[in-house]
C-alpha cells in the first residue's frame, strides 16, 4: 500500500463505518467500554474489521476512540495494551491493502472554562495514546467527533509534536456549522489548517442531507483536503431504543454527492455498517476528487470567529505609533 499522502487526492478514499454500532450487534452493553473488547473479546474485532475491509474501506479505525486515561480511568494499568491490541487487531484486516488509522476521541471531559480539565492535562492524555499508538504501527492519526476546538487543539498538537504520521482532523458541528462551544466552521478550519491538519473532517451528529449543507462552507475556509462520515441519517426512537433509519443506497447516493460536492474522503459514523460502505464504494470508485481550493488570505482566529483580511498587503496605521502618546505607550507596557 502506497503512502497515505501520496494517494490522497488522486482517487476517493474511503473510511469504515460505525465501531459502536457493529459491537452493539455482539452485545456491547450500555455503558461497558468497548476498548476492553480488544483483549477480553478479540475475535469480535476481527470480524468486524475484516467485514469494512472486505467491503471496501481503506482505512481501517482501531478501536481507540475512548483509550485516554480518563475514559479508561478504572483501568489505567490496561490502557498500554488495549492500544497496541486495537491497532494489532486493524492491522491484521488490513494486511497490505489499507491504511490503519489510530482512532482518537474525546476527553469525556470539558475543559476549562467550561469544565475542570485543564488544556496541559488534556494534551497529556493524548499524547499517551497517541504514543502507544504510533509505536504499535499505525499508518495515521484519526482525531475524530471534537466538539470543542480548545479540546481539538491539544488532540492536534499532541499528534504533531509526538510523531509524524498524517493527521486527519475531524469536528462535530451542528446543522447551523457550529461547535458545541461555539466555533463556527471557518474558525475550526483555520486552526486546523494552521497546526498542520492534513485532512479536515466532519463526522457524527448529523446525517449525509445535513452535511452536504455545510461542505461548501467547509470547502471554502480550508486548503486542505476534506473527508466526510455522516450517521446514516439523523437518529429517531423506536419502541424506546434509538435507530438511523437511512439504509445503504440511500447513503450511498448522498456520500457520491458529497464526493461529486468537493470530499476526498467520504465514511460512515453511528449507525453505518459494512453493508453501507460497500454500497458508497460501489457508488464512488469511479468519481473524481476536485482539489481543494487553495486559499491565500490572512486569517486570525479567536476561539469562536474569525476575522480574514483577505490577500493584498496589511496597512498598519500611524496612529499606532507610541511616540507622543504616553497613554498607549503605558498600555503597551
Amino acid at each position: 500500500m502506497k503512502p497515505f499522502l501520496e494517494v490522497l487526492g488522486t482517487r476517493p478514499i474511503f473510511l469504515d463505518g460505525a465501531m459502536g454500532t457493529m459491537l452493539q450487534r455482539y452485545g456491547l452493553a450500555g455503558g461497558e467500554l468497548p476498548e476492553l473488547w480488544n483483549l477480553s473479546r478479540p475475535e469480535v474485532l476481527r470480524e468486524i474489521h475484516a467485514a469494512y475491509r472486505t467491503a471496501g474501506a481503506d482505512i481501517l479505525l482501531a478501536n481507540t476512540f475512548g483509550a485516554n486515561r480518563y475514559k479508561l480511568e478504572a483501568h489505567s494499568g490496561e490502557a498500554g495494551a488495549l492500544i497496541r491490541a486495537g491497532v494489532a487487531l486493524a492491522k491484521e484486516a488490513a494486511g497490505d491493502g489499507a491504511w490503519v488509522g489510530l482512532d482518537v476521541g474525546p476527553t469525556g471531559k470539558l475543559l476549562q472554562p467550561y469544565g475542570d480539565l485543564a488544556f496541559e492535562d488534556a494534551y497529556d492524555a493524548f499524547a499517551e495514546l497517541i504514543d502507544a499508538g504510533c509505536a504499535a504501527g499505525a499508518d495515521l492519526i484519526v482525531i475524530e467527533t471534537m466538539s470543542d476546538l480548545y479540546e481539538m487543539k491539544a488532540a492536534l498538537l499532541a499528534a504533531k509534536e509526538r510523531c509524524r504520521l498524517p493527521v486527519l482532523v475531524s469536528m462535530t458541528f451542528d446543522e447551523g456549522g457550529k461547535l458545541l462551544t461555539g466555533a463556527d466552521i471557518p474558525t475550526a478550519a483555520a486552526v486546523a489548517e494552521g497546526l498542520g491538519a492534513d485532512v479536515i473532517a466532519m463526522n457524527c451528529g448529523l446525517g449525509p442531507e445535513q452535511m452536504a449543507n455545510l461542505l461548501p462552507a467547509l470547502r471554502a475556509a480550508t486548503s486542505l483536503p476534506i473527508a466526510v462520515s455522516p450517521n446514516a441519517g439523523l437518529p429517531v426512537v423506536v419502541n424506546g431504543q434509538t435507530r438511523f433509519l437511512v439504509g445503504p443506497a440511500e447513503f450511498a447516493a448522498a456520500c457520491r454527492d458529497l464526493i461529486d460536492g468537493g470530499a476526498a474522503i467520504v465514511g460512515g459514523c453511528c449507525g453505518t455498517t459494512p453493508e453501507h460502505i460497500a454500497a458508497v464504494r460501489r457508488a464512488c470508485c469511479g468519481a473524481a476528487v476536485r482539489p481543494p481550493e487553495p486559499h491565500t488570505s490572512t486569517v486570525v482566529s479567536s476561539y469562536t470567529h474569525t476575522v480574514t483580511f483577505g490577500a493584498a498587503p496589511l496597512i498598519i496605521g500611524e496612529r499606532l505609533n507610541p511616540t507622543g502618546k504616553p497613554r498607549l505607550k503605558e498600555a503597551l507596557r
